[in-house]
């Protein structure tokens, strides 16, 4: 299945492709979001609106309350499950004990949050949230402050903003783009304000990504897309894809070496070793 495209040397540095990927899990449905917790060594997926857990042993477990109809999962910076749920989009935090869960936001100046794509949780505790928005209104990038659970609009330049990833230094936030294929940068200030938006990287051709982001050590940037994982260097040069059989909307690193790329491809869960460590989580 795992093929390298366009073998720029830069890529098979990054992506060996001398080890085959190995089948981690066989999902009931499409999987549309990983999250790895790296302290607890537990691997959260969703399929068919459910959230589930798989922990080191590979015992699973399924949250079936709290997070219904939910597509996007991420872990905080204090190990706590986030996602959305219901069909309002609400975004909310699921208690460990897995029977209940907490609002985290649901609305923006009284406004319901409509069509959240991306969460990605910084090592201060505040979230950034994108809701790509329908009907002729601005897209947003929220901030919320993990805690107080205040939310502001920090952004509202990106035209359909879908998942998000954080710079291996935090220092700046990629945007997906799906629609246009491109992958947008913005400047994170101390704040948590967004500013200096620039086009960090951009893929041609008619299977544009709709996939998760994630970034290792070294800046490189990993993308799921209909063809696979892209991957671009820290300057937003496309290295090169590895191409799999069917979409890739799901991805993260994992491991006690954060050495391991997991992505799912449609159903099924892959493990693959890579040359360089995934950037440190938040935990």
């Amino acid at each position: 299945m795992l093929q390298l495209t366009k073998k720029e040397p830069e890529l098979e540095a990054v992506v060996s492709s001398r080890d085959d990927p190995v089948l981690l899990h066989q999902a009931d449905g499409p999987v549309t979001a990983l999250a790895y917790n790296w302290r607890a060594a537990r691997l959260a997926f969703c399929v068919g609106g459910w959230v589930h857990e798989l922990a080191g042993n590979r015992s699973e477990r399924v949250f079936r309350q709290g997070f219904s109809g939910s597509t996007l999962v991420r872990y905080d910076c204090e190990g706590r499950l986030l996602g959305t749920a219901g069909t309002e989009q609400p975004l909310v935090r699921m208690l460990e004990d897995g029977s209940t869960r907490e609002l985290i936001a649901s609305t923006y100046k009284g406004e319901p949050l409509e069509d959240i794509r991306g969460i990605v949780g910084h090592s201060s505790g505040m979230l950034h949230c994108s809701d790509a928005r329908t009907g002729g209104r601005p897209a947003r990038i929220y901030l919320i402050n993990g805690e107080s659970k205040d939310i502001v609009s920090v952004s509202e330049a990106i035209g359909s903003p879908g998942s998000l990833c954080y710079s291996e230094d935090e220092r700046y936030l990629y945007v997906a783009e799906p629609r246009s294929g491109r992958i947008m940068r913005l400047t994170i200030l101390p704040s948590g304000e967004l500013q200096y938006r620039c086009l960090f990287a951009e893929v041609s051709g008619g299977a544009h990504p709709d996939g998760e982001l994630a970034v290792d050590s070294r800046g490189h940037l990993f993308w799921g897309s209909g063809e696979g994982v892209h991957v671009f260097d820290r300057g937003g040069k496309h290295l090169g894809t590895v191409a799999t059989d069917r979409s890739c909307a799901a991805l993260s690193f994992a491991g006690r070496d954060l050495k391991t790329l997991l992505f799912a491809e449609h159903s099924r869960i892959w493990s693959l070793r890579l040359n360089q460590p995934g950037a440190r989580p938040v935990i």
